[in-house]
């Protein structure tokens, strides 16, 4: 991730938005629907953002680990669990260079970062038995202008071919002038 992308993240956790205050320490529904089925054990929370999700394993009894680009990030993931009585490893890394052991892991969340290489060393290497659960932007027009960090229809479903699919929608956002919609996914490795 160059510099400037890295800023722009930094800058984003600095200042919390008006419009995002209400729903901006709450976790994902679509994680809170899939963690209830599972048993606890050691997750991993992707571009963690100000942790909610993260937050939110730990209250479940998980071990959680949460990454993101921007060390403002993980000084707010900190400070929550700390003011929680949570414990949580988080820590700063670059996605687009993945340098940690996503065996390791029971379940791996991902909520709206979007790195196609990602996807795939998760697909290939997530522990057996492990969980996958990811929600992120989905192309709502037929273009071939779409951004990297937007999915296809469909192509989420296809990255995990073999895999225990337990949940999957794609969906827009019900407002037809809205370019992304949301795809989801709650998959289980073999």
């Amino acid at each position: 991730m160059s510099r400037a992308e890295r800023q722009k993240w930094e800058g984003r956790y600095s200042v919390l938005e008006p419009s995002r205050e209400r729903t901006a320490f709450n976790p994902s529904e679509w994680l809170k629907h899939w963690c209830q089925k599972v048993p606890t054990g050691r997750a991993l929370d992707l571009a963690a953002g100000k942790g909610c999700n993260s937050i939110y394993l730990a209250r479940l009894g998980h071990v959680v680990y949460a990454t993101d680009i921007a060390l403002e990030s993980v000084r707010i993931i900190r400070q929550r669990a700390c003011g929680a009585g949570l414990s949580i490893h988080a820590w700063t890394s670059d996605l687009d260079a993945v340098s940690f052991r996503i065996e390791r892991f029971d379940l791996v969340a991902d909520f709206f970062y979007l790195n196609r290489d990602l996807l795939k060393a998760i697909r290939a290497r997530l522990k057996r038995g492990g969980l996958f659960i990811m929600e992120t932007y989905l192309s709502m027009a037929a273009s071939d202008e779409v951004p990297e960090y937007v999915l296809q229809p469909g192509e989420l479903r296809e990255v995990f071919l073999g895999y225990q699919v337990l949940g999957y929608e794609e969906s827009s956002r019900g407002d037809s002038q809205e370019r992304w919609g949301r795809a989801r996914i709650a998959a289980r490795r073999p």
